[in-house]
């Protein structure tokens, strides 16, 4: 029984290495799904999207390992840009949770022609 127990200990570090694999490319595909779904649901068009998850960001967008952060660059309905930073999940549940919220740098821009 003593010479199993080094199997069993491989053997369960493979199963949570696995289940650790999955996860994160879960919760990064329902991240991107939500962005997509969040810009749909406002009517912008996004120009940019970037995880930053780990980067630095400004204090006033505080979160958690388990939530994931992008930083947003949209167009709105009117043809005006706006930057943000977009937080998706809740603190203690990360991406199990739907909360959402937008930490907008500023006020829209002017709006941009077609010319």
């Amino acid at each position: 029984m003593r010479g199993m127990f080094p199997l069993i200990l491989l053997g369960s570090m493979l199963v949570v290495g696995t289940l650790i694999f999955f996860y994160r490319v879960w919760e990064q595909d329902e991240a991107i799904r939500r962005v997509l779904a969040w810009a749909k649901a406002n009517n912008y068009q996004i120009i940019d999207a970037l995880s930053r998850r780990w980067a630095s960001r400004p204090g006033h967008v505080p979160s958690s390992m388990l939530q994931m952060v992008f930083r947003v660059k949209i167009k709105d309905e009117d043809g005006r840009q706006r930057e943000g930073w977009l937080r998706l999940g809740s603190y203690f549940l990360g991406l199990v949770s739907k909360e959402q919220d937008v930490f907008w740098d500023t006020a829209p821009a002017e709006k941009i022609k077609n010319d």
